[in-house]
C-alpha cells in the first residue's frame, strides 16, 4: 500500500531527524515542545505535522526544511506539498530512495 504524503514525511523525518532536531523544529515554527505527543519519536513526528497542518504553517516548514536540510533536497522536491495534510495513498518510500539514489548515489 503507498503511503500518503503526510505518512512520508513523517517517514523521511524519523529516517534524517534526530529528536533534537524534531525539538528544534517545533521552536522554530513556535510549536510548544509540552504539545507534541512525546511518548517517542515518531508520536512527536505525527503531532507536529498534525499541529503544523491545524495552524495552516506548511509552508514554513518546507521553508525550514529546505533551508536546513538541502542534503535531503530530492525528497522535499519529489514530495507533494499540498497533499501533505490530506490523507490519501501516493508513492512510497521505497520508490523515493530509489529516485534518491539516483540523483545523489554518493550518499546511498
Amino acid at each position: 500500500m503507498a503511503l500518503s504524503e503526510g505518512a512520508l514525511l513523517r517517514d523521511i523525518l524519523d529516517r534524517y531527524f534526530s529528536q533534537t532536531d524534531i525539538k528544534v523544529l517545533g521552536f522554530d515554527l513556535d510549536i510548544d515542545y509540552e504539545h507534541l505527543d512525546r511518548n517517542n519519536k515518531l508520536t512527536e513526528i505525527q503531532s507536529l505535522i498534525s499541529i503544523v497542518c491545524q495552524k495552516n504553517r506548511l509552508g514554513d516548514l518546507k521553508t525550514i526544511l529546505e533551508e536546513n536540510r538541502p542534503d535531503l533536497e530530492a525528497y522535499w522536491e519529489k514530495l507533494q506539498w499540498e497533499e501533505v495534510c490530506v490523507k490519501k495513498p501516493s508513492i512510497s518510500l521505497a520508490t523515493l530512495d530509489r529516485i534518491f539514489c539516483v540523483t545523489q548515489p554518493s550518499i546511498c
